[in-house]
């Protein structure tokens, strides 16, 4: 009777469980299914084609980030689904673009415009909030987090209310005084901060998914960070949220843009002193991760 040395089943498990790899005296001779990662990064529609193999997918959307005026954009709402259900051939996607922000001028009486929303098959989520205006319609847009809102006519305005179970309300002006401080924009994690006595509200921090999807997506692995509130006068800057949230300049300057494929929210700018213009919000993104031995083409294997 023959005998085989060093025989292992790497990955094994018992109970209908499947087995990923067997080794004999330390050669593969069968490998099974392997985790995949294809991301969709270009805003605008595409197609996610589900190999045959595929009935279950983690899946993080993020939807584009609100564009500054006289407060901080909503960062983009944000859906991780874990295995979740796929069927048919394919799943629609689509990559929503940031809102743009508001050139100073333009911040007194035009809030910034909301973020476009993302997809993946049945699940959407929602563009960030637009941030309010100097001088008129002070109040942050509603989005998947809100804008920060802003002093308007000499009255405190609160944020814009983020999605249920996609991000957080954006910040309100801590006064209407000098600086006339705007609300930071709502980030993933938490809401945007008000209005300070010497500075905007700070965006609120986005979250992390560097765990499931690894540290090159996002800020580092962090999504939907919100934007940095302005102010209206001479004052120092504010810090955008972890995850791609815009920052705001101290008294000149030019409102910091969303991080591209993070959905963080715009950064404003000084509405009074700054010649720039206030941050557009960052575009979105969708993250599919799925085991097969089929994978599509463009799809990267997860080490490890």
């Amino acid at each position: 009777m023959s005998t085989v040395d060093d025989l292992e089943f790497n990955s094994a498990t018992i109970d209908d469980e499947e087995i990923q790899e067997i080794t004999v005296d330390g050669e593969v001779v069968w490998s099974g299914a392997e985790l995949y990662i294809e991301s969709f990064e270009s805003t605008g529609s595409h197609t996610w084609n589900r190999p045959s193999d595929v009935n279950e997918v983690d899946v993080l959307i993020v939807g584009g980030g609100g564009g500054a005026a006289g407060g901080g954009g909503g960062a983009g709402g944000l859906i991780f689904e874990e295995n979740y259900s796929v069927s048919g051939s394919s799943s629609d996607v689509i990559v929503g673009d940031g809102g743009v922000g508001t050139s100073p001028s333009a911040a007194e009486s035009t809030r910034g415009e909301n973020g476009d929303d993302s997809v993946f098959d049945s699940l959407t989520a929602i563009g960030g909030g637009g941030a309010g205006a100097f001088d008129t319609d002070g109040e942050g847009k509603d989005g998947g987090s809100g804008g920060g809102g802003s002093v308007s006519n000499g009255d405190n305005y609160p944020g814009g209310s983020g999605e249920p179970g996609q991000g957080n309300d954006g910040g309100s002006t801590g006064n209407t005084d000098s600086p006339f401080p705007g609300g930071g924009g709502g980030g993933a994690g938490e809401s945007g901060e008000d209005g300070q006595s010497n500075r905007g509200g700070s965006g609120g921090d986005g979250l992390y998914y560097g765990d499931v999807f690894g540290d090159d997506f996002g800020e580092n692995g962090y999504f939907a960070g919100g934007g940095a509130g302005p102010t209206n006068a001479e004052a120092d800057g504010s810090d955008g949220g972890i995850g791609g949230g815009g920052s705001a300049p101290d008294s000149e300057g030019v409102g910091e843009d969303g991080m591209p494929n993070t959905g963080g929210g715009g950064g404003g700018a000084n509405g009074e002193l700054s010649d720039g213009s206030s941050g557009d919000g960052g575009s979105g993104i969708v993250i599919v991760k799925y085991k097969t031995s089929n994978p599509n083409d463009g799809a990267i294997e997860v080490e490890g």
